[in-house]
């Protein structure tokens, strides 16, 4: 199997977390959807303070609208620039794993949930331990990346592992590096 067959059916990596494999337009899409909220919360404020100022049949002062206008830009430029820099990591962790799939050894593991925390305004993030053996050695191995800008308890807690935490499941093992992969589940066909 080629290597761009194997990046296709990777999820996430201990170390590196969640793997987007080639969906950039789905890391442009939602930081596009936030950007537009973002826009529409701000022209709603410029919107606002433009119809409080007409009800004082006073003149919108030239500051509030630079700083409207510089707002607007802001909102659209920072989702931009967080879709790029997540991009440019995800890139990263592609130019890892093509070193990892050269030795890596296909097998069955079980995820073990470790920990569970509750960051404020998201869903539950989950550490995971993985056991599995190779050639009669049980190896056991933990999530280390944590969300972006983690603090330094949330190291190794991710979303992605809430779905393959405490079953049975597929991965690569680079012996050579060391490292874990966490394959996609396998689609059942229907008979």
């Amino acid at each position: 199997m080629q290597n761009k067959d194997i990046l296709s059916r990777v999820v996430g990596t201990l170390k590196h977390g969640r793997f987007y494999g080639d969906k950039k337009k789905h890391i442009f899409i939602i930081y596009g959807i936030l950007a537009s909220f973002c826009v529409l919360g701000a022209v709603f404020n410029l919107v606002l303070a433009s119809m409080d100022r007409a009800r004082s049949s006073q003149p919108m002062p030239m500051l509030e609208f630079v700083f409207g206008a510089v707002l607007v830009t802001i909102c659209l430029l920072l989702p931009v620039i967080i879709a790029g820099l997540s991009i440019l990591h995800n890139e990263k962790i592609r130019k890892e794993l093509i070193l990892w799939v050269e030795d890596a050894i296909e097998t069955d593991a079980y995820a073990k949930e470790i920990g569970r925390q509750f960051p404020a305004f998201s869903p539950a993030i989950v550490k995971i331990r993985v056991s599995f053996k190779i050639n009669g050695m049980q190896f056991l191995r933990e999530s280390i990346a944590g969300p972006i800008g983690a603090f330094s308890w949330q190291k190794g807690h991710q979303a992605i592992w809430r779905k393959y935490a405490n079953r049975s499941i597929q991965i690569l093992y680079s012996p050579k590096y060391d490292q874990v992969m966490v394959l996609k589940d396998h689609k059942k066909t229907k008979q």
